[in-house]
């Protein structure tokens, strides 16, 4: 059967001609055509190059094919097949290991390149503060002992005056007393 058939109700027939190596991965495209990829080179004698569509009675390849081999295949549901594997180019274009093709036209898609995206920026808004300013004044209170007087003397406004008077001052009387040292 040349590693691809299909079930036609009662018996498997050949696909085709079939393909010169392994198909390892089939898919639909949008259009619900069947797209085989794996090691061959040729589909139904065609040259192939790994991937190849069958649109019903004869093998068409995609594009110029792929430098190695196939392993898995997707579809998108419009007009894109993807294909996973070995490979390292599609035709002559760089693909790494995976590739897309668009309305059968390859389109190399594992050459990612990271693109720089701006980073957030962050603007700080100023705001306000908040502070507090006392405006009360505060009148110390005085708990006495208990038995303790208090007086509340209000301070003086005035500076302090003092008068002297010329009163003599008055004569006392001294006792002095003498004590003998005897030394021995």
């Amino acid at each position: 059967m040349r590693y691809i058939a299909r079930w036609n109700g009662s018996t498997w027939a050949p696909l085709g001609g079939g393909t010169n190596d392994a198909v390892t991965a089939l898919t639909l495209d949008g259009a619900g055509r069947l797209v085989a990829g794996g090691r061959f080179t040729t589909a139904g004698g065609v040259s192939a190059n790994r991937i190849a569509r069958w649109d019903g009675s004869s093998w068409t390849a995609l594009g110029s094919g792929l430098d190695n081999s196939v392993l898995a295949l997707a579809a998108d549901g419009n007009t894109a097949v993807l294909a996973g594997g070995s490979f390292t180019a599609v035709g002559n274009v760089a693909a790494s290991h995976i590739a897309r093709w668009v309305n059968a036209a390859p389109t190399p898609t594992a050459t990612a390149t990271p693109t720089a995206t701006a980073a957030p920026t962050y603007t700080p808004t100023a705001t306000a503060t908040p502070t507090y300013t006392p405006t009360a004044t505060a009148t110390p209170t005085y708990t006495p002992t208990p038995g303790a007087t208090v007086t509340n003397t209000p301070a003086p406004t005035a500076s302090p005056t003092a008068t002297l008077s010329p009163t003599p001052t008055p004569t006392a009387a001294y006792w002095f007393v003498f004590v003998p040292i005897i030394r021995r």
